[in-house]
Formats: structure tokens, sequence, C-alpha cells
């Protein structure tokens, strides 16, 4: 469990650039300017049952691949969530591979080169519930892409200010 830690300014030649992490549980964790070579700037989450994250907060973090601020495959429940200034080629605030639920959380001012600014869930189907999506920018898909074979579902979101180049 992580709880109450904060992680800044580290470096992954691979996954997870802050923190990489098989299971458990994360509350009231702040992961600022890390880098990953692939997945996961500032968190990279493999969760082999249903994982749960409160009050995290993922500002300034790179990836080369996907997710600038979270990576997650698996399952995933996440409440309370801040992501700020995030930035990865496919999204730059997160990137799913799993079945995720987000509630609460706010997206800001994350940036993707190709898809999904705020989030690309590049397998699976996430969940939104009162999540903000505000001023994240993408070359496709400013605030969330999506496959056509997924189902994603918003409820109670607000969507301002993204902006996507094409």
């Amino acid at each position: 469990m992580f709880a109450d830690t904060v992680v800044s300014n580290c470096t992954s030649a691979a996954r997870g650039g802050g923190i990489y992490y098989e299971g458990g549980t994360f509350d009231r964790c702040t992961v600022v300017d890390c880098t990953s070579g692939t997945e996961g700037g500032g968190v990279c989450l493999l969760a082999s049952a249903n994982m749960t994250l409160g009050v995290l907060r993922l500002a300034g973090n790179r990836a080369t691949t996907d997710g600038g601020g979270l990576f997650v495959s698996g399952e995933l429940t996440v409440g309370g969530c801040w992501l700020e200034g995030n930035r990865a080629e496919n999204g730059g605030g997160i990137c799913v591979d799993g079945k995720a639920s987000f509630v609460d959380c706010v997206m800001t001012n994350n940036a993707a080169t190709t898809k999904g600014g705020a989030v690309h869930p590049s397998a699976g189907s996430p969940s939104f519930e009162r999540c903000d999506f505000l001023c994240n920018t993408a070359s496709q898909s400013a605030a969330c892409s999506s496959l056509s074979t997924q189902a994603l579902q918003f409820r109670c979101c607000r969507f301002v200010g993204n902006r996507a180049n094409n």
C-alpha cells in the first residue's frame, strides 16, 4: 500500500517512471516530474485483481509511448484523482488497458502527440463519472480517444476547452 507518499523527478528506461506496481492500494499520493522510456511516465499499474486508487495527483510526467501520467492494465477503480500537464504519444494523462472506473477526477492540460490528450483506452472500456476534461490537446481526440469496438461510458462529466489538431 502507498499512502501519503510523494515521488518526484524519477526516471525509468522502461515502464513506470515514478512507480511500477502490481496490485494494491494508493491513497493521498503525488507523483510529479517523472519520465518513462515506454508506458506510465508517472505510474504504471499492473492490477491482477480490482485495485483502488484514492486522492491521487499526477503532474508533469512524461512517457515515450502510452500514459504520460498513468498506465493501467487490469481492473481499477480511481476516486478523486488530479492529472495535470502530463505528456505521451497516446493518452497524455491516462492509458487504460483493461476495465477502469474513474470518479470525481480532473484531467487538465494533458497532451498526446497522437491520440487521447486526457485518456487513451488502448484496450478495455473505461467509465467516467463526475469527471472534468479541461484544456487537453492531441493530434486526434483531444479529450478521449476510442476504438469503434469500445463502449466508453460518461456520466455527469464536463468537457471544456479540449483541442484536437486534426
